[in-house]
This record gives structure tokens, C-alpha cells and sequence, in this order.
């Protein structure tokens, strides 16, 4: 499972025998494998159940290990890691619902084939003006103005 950057992830540990009280250590090591001091820390026991948590928050993407263990004792080590991405499943389905609010909008049919060709017919009139010239007669008359002589 991978998890999106600068979204907390919660590590939960159980002790050894389920011990309860415990001390127990919780290390953050960032994707570079290098110790995050400010990540790290005591974790909180959930109750009196043996069960403890921290959280932290990755702000790179890359794989995060982390390492848990009664302290000072140092029993009951474990690691795991935890893959951490821009972009997570959650955020592809944010980004998919607001797509589909603004396509839900539009029409089936925009426009009609009869109100593209009268759009179009339109716009050639406008061209042409009203002797219905096309493009090519404008386009010889202006090649055959004659530019005044000048000096500059």
C-alpha cells in the first residue's frame, strides 16, 4: 500500500508479551534512509491494551522505513516501510468526481449539424460582404494596388 506525501501515517506497534507501561521508541528514517530526529519519538500507549502509536508526516516522495522497540531495553525491534507517492488512489478518485461535476454539464448534443452549417453560412457572408466577393477576387484586387512612392 502507498501513501500520499504529507498525509500522516499512523504506526501502530504491539510489545512484547503485550506488555503495558512500556517505553517504547519509535524511529523515522526519511527516503534517504538518513534518521528524521523530528519525526521520531515515544509512542502512546492506546489504553492499557500493549498496544502503542505515533504518527508522522513524510514530506518527500520515496520508501520510509521505520524501526520500533521497548526502550531503554531495546526488545521487540521491528521495522517496516512505507511507500510514499504524490499521488495517491484517494486523490486519483478526487480528482476523477470533480472532473465528472463538470462534464455532467454539458449537453448531449451541443449543436445540431443544421446549426453549424447556418453558423458557417454565416461567417462566409460576413466575409464575402455584401457584392459576394470570395477571398481570391479580395485578394487579387488588393495585389493590384499600387503603393505611392515615398521617402524616409
Amino acid at each position: 500500500m502507498s501513501h500520499k506525501v504529507n498525509v500522516p501515517i499512523v504506526v501502530f506497534y504491539q510489545a512484547v508479551s503485550i506488555g503495558t507501561g512500556k517505553t517504547v521508541q519509535l524511529n523515522v528514517y526519511d527516503e534517504t534512509y538518513a534518521l528524521d530526529a523530528g519525526k521520531s519519538g515515544v509512542m502512546a500507549e492506546i489504553g492499557t491494551t500493549g498496544r502503542y502509536y505515533k504518527a508522522f508526516t513524510p514530506d518527500v516522495v520515496g520508501y520510509w522505513l521505520i524501526m520500533a522497540y521497548e526502550s531503554p531495553s531495546g526488545k521487540g525491534q521491528v521495522i517496516d516501510t512505507y511507500e510514499v507517492v504524490a499521488t495517491d488512489i484517494s486523490s486519483v478518485g478526487t480528482n476523477v468526481d470533480a472532473v465528472r461535476v463538470k462534464t455532467d454539464a454539458l449537453p448531449v448534443d451541443p449543436a445540431s449539424e443544421a446549426d453549424v452549417e447556418t453558423a458557417i453560412t454565416g461567417a462566409e457572408t460576413n466575409v464575402r460582404g455584401a457584392d459576394g466577393d470570395d477571398l481570391k477576387v479580395l485578394s487579387d484586387q488588393l495585389d493590384a494596388l499600387e503603393s505611392p512612392a515615398m521617402v524616409g
